[in-house]
């Protein structure tokens, strides 16, 4: 029995796929074996993976007649592991030929962590571009050991392919079949509230950067991830979240949903409903405790809130434009909770329309 089982997805990077198999081979740890899961693809990697798999034993191979996505054939590697510790390689990364070494020594240590490592990003070609992925997460100074859900809520800066823990402590913790991109994510968020983690400062693994990832190929689909994952934040986590968290998040969903247009808008199903309740949270945890009752811009902000509702009513893609360019005629003050009009004249035409229409604040 394996004491650490390795999960690789792979789809269509033929041209990489061996480079990550090889450097799980030639890891000094040699206590593994690795469980690819190819998701049916197309351009010859299930060929070579099954000619690699024949000269090692430790690989386990599974290939799909159908695409399945990301997250069920994360599950199906997890569910496939025979290791009392699971790691993850993307298939088109690189681990360093010590990396499960250096990590078991602090899972020896404490196997309830959550470890993880830096790493260096590399181009198509394998080649070094001198940054680090928490530099280019901009996660440089957030908390990256110990209790860090806070910190991770705020971005996703995990490194994937770094990340090593004891399969017995998901305990029910799955990838989120629902979302197509970001199951990792809402992942490593929902472990964080349970387990401490610990990050060490020096590169284990590569990060290939290639144009081919999944970011540049549908960054709409990641947008639309993220919306449903930070309505999973705020409903989930939010006792342990500070105010300025809440509204971090609240602002972001705000964002991203009003540069959306009509079909991404329609593919993501909103019912007018629950945007309401959105819209209602968003005003109550950050504008009702805000803005002082009876002053001006209380009043013209529970002027454009209750117009909201009525665009909501009327139509979801006028009701997501005009807020959109609400939104974007101010700005925001975090530290002190306070809201400010930069164009004086626009917020007066915008008033003005709102008060020809009747409504019940």
């Amino acid at each position: 029995m394996p004491l650490i089982s390795v999960i690789m997805l792979s789809y269509n990077h033929c041209e990489y796929v061996e480079c990550a198999i090889n450097s799980v081979i030639n890891q000094s740890y040699l206590d593994w074996e690795l469980i690819i899961i190819d998701d049916c693809s197309t351009d010859g990697s299930q060929q070579l993976i099954k000619s690699l798999s024949e000269n090692d034993k430790r690989i386990r191979a599974v290939y799909h007649e159908a695409n399945r996505g990301i997250p069920a054939s994360t599950n199906e590697g997890i569910d496939l592991a025979l290791g009392k510790f699971f790691a993850f390689i993307d298939s088109d990364d690189i681990w360093y030929p010590d990396k499960l070494a250096r990590q078991m020594v602090f899972l020896e240590a404490d196997e309830d962590l959550v470890v993880w490592s830096d790493g260096d990003i590399i181009d198509a070609e394998g080649y070094l571009i001198g940054q680090r992925f928490v530099e280019m997460h901009g996660a440089q100074s957030a908390k990256k050991s110990g209790d860090i859900l806070e910190s991770l809520i705020e971005r996703n800066f995990i490194f994937q392919s770094s990340f090593i823990m004891k399969k017995e402590n998901l305990n029910g913790i799955q990838y989120n079949e629902e979302l197509k991109y970001l199951n990792d994510y809402q992942c490593v968020v929902d472990l964080a509230k349970k387990f401490n983690f610990y990050f060490i400062d020096e590169s284990l693994a590569k990060y290939r950067v290639h144009g081919g990832n999944a970011h540049d190929r549908d960054p709409g689909g990641f947008d639309s991830d993220e919306i449903v994952l930070r309505t999973y934040f705020l409903k989930n986590y939010s006792e342990y979240l500070t105010s300025e968290v809440i509204y971090s998040n609240h602002a972001r969903i705000v964002s991203l949903i009003s540069s959306m247009n009509q079909n991404t808008i329609n593919d993501l199903k909103i019912q007018k409903n629950s945007l309401s309740e959105f819209l209602k949270g968003y005003y109550s945890s950050v504008i009702g405790v805000a803005l002082p009752t009876g002053s001006t811009r209380r009043e013209s902000y529970d002027l454009a809130i209750a117009g909201y509702r009525i665009l909501a009513d009327e139509g979801l893609f006028e009701f997501l434009m005009r807020f959109r360019a609400y939104i974007y005629d101010t700005f925001l003050y975090q530290d002190q909770y306070r809201f400010y009009i930069r164009d004086k004249l626009f917020k007066k035409k915008f008033i003005n329309n709102l008060n020809k229409t009747q409504f019940e604040t």
